[in-house]
């Protein structure tokens, strides 16, 4: 009977998904502030539920760098951002992958040291980060456990009842997730007894095996000094993947005050005064826009 039972835990856990990714859409519930750690400086968005996240609605993202970056970074630096973008653009349909999507690596951060010793973040991998979250991916890990309710806990230090929600789900089930990348975390209640008026505290992630990677999808703000991504990985491309589904809308109340824009005829920009650029685009075509323009570069 023993052996029985022992032979269904190890076919469980082997059919069980080791993966997630988590949605980003607007600070738009209730429960979604500072002092259970939303909305906090840096975030541009709050983890959603299945079907609630933002979408981009246009098929192509144009991208340029101001003279601040050229000045700064030069040829080196625009190379490494079109690095970034090529990642993003050798996704290829992404339907065609396979269902667990083993096409991908559970890690694709390296080590640079000499980069490390000096100090230097990696600028393309660093924009590859940002680009997974301008599509729509929260941090994954981070939000695999949140709290979603803290009852009292005004002051500090705090005795306190914490109602727990999981916003990380599986690429292939989309059940909700205790995996990032086939690592298992579970969470411990952290008071961080911040100044008043806010007493921030935050269901933080802890690996079940410490030697398991941490940090590793791109959506998660894990870049350091030296590190650097190659790709990827299996669950980012689980998480677009379901974002990028056929039919897949997500629909949301237009601020106010908000100005409707159609630029269709609106070309990729590499270096300009985008104000005047951006209207004369509206109405004139390339060759028009170059006429007005000297100098203009399309490519």
């Amino acid at each position: 009977m023993k052996r029985f039972w022992l032979v269904l835990a190890v076919l469980f856990a082997a059919g069980q998904s080791m993966f997630g990714f988590a949605l980003l859409g607007p600070v738009n519930e209730a429960y979604q502030v500072q002092p259970i750690s939303y909305n906090l400086p840096g975030d541009i968005g709050a983890p959603k539920n299945l079907g609630e996240g933002y979408r981009w609605n246009t098929r192509n993202v144009y991208y340029a760098m101001d003279a601040n970056f050229l000045d700064y970074f030069g040829s080196n630096g625009v190379v490494a951002i079109d690095k970034a973008f090529a990642i993003m653009n050798s996704l290829s349909n992404v339907s065609s992958y396979s269902s667990n999507l083993t096409e991908w690596p559970l890690s694709s951060s390296r080590i640079n040291h000499r980069a490390e010793a000096l100090g230097l973040l990696d600028v393309k991998s660093l924009t590859l980060h940002f680009l997974v979250e301008q599509m729509g991916l929260a941090e994954p890990q981070r939000y695999t456990w949140t709290i979603r309710e803290r009852d009292p806990g005004l002051a500090c230090p705090v005795t306190a009842l914490y109602l727990i929600i999981q916003r990380n789900f599986d690429p292939v089930t989309t059940h909700p997730s205790t995996y990032v990348n086939g690592t298992l975390y579970t969470y411990f209640i952290r008071e961080f007894c911040t100044p008043p008026p806010v007493n921030i505290a935050d269901a933080v992630e802890v690996q079940i095996d410490p030697t398991a990677t941490d940090l590793s999808a791109v959506a998660e703000l894990g870049i350091a000094n030296g590190l650097f991504y190659t790709s990827l990985t299996r669950d980012d491309v689980g998480g677009l993947r379901y974002q990028w589904a056929t039919n897949r809308m997500y629909v949301e109340s237009v601020p106010p005050a908000s100005l409707l824009v159609v630029s269709n005829n609106f070309p990729i920009i590499i270096t300009s005064n985008l104000n005047g650029l951006f209207q004369a685009g509206l109405t004139n075509n390339p060759a028009a826009l170059q006429a007005l323009f000297p100098g203009l570069i399309i490519r």
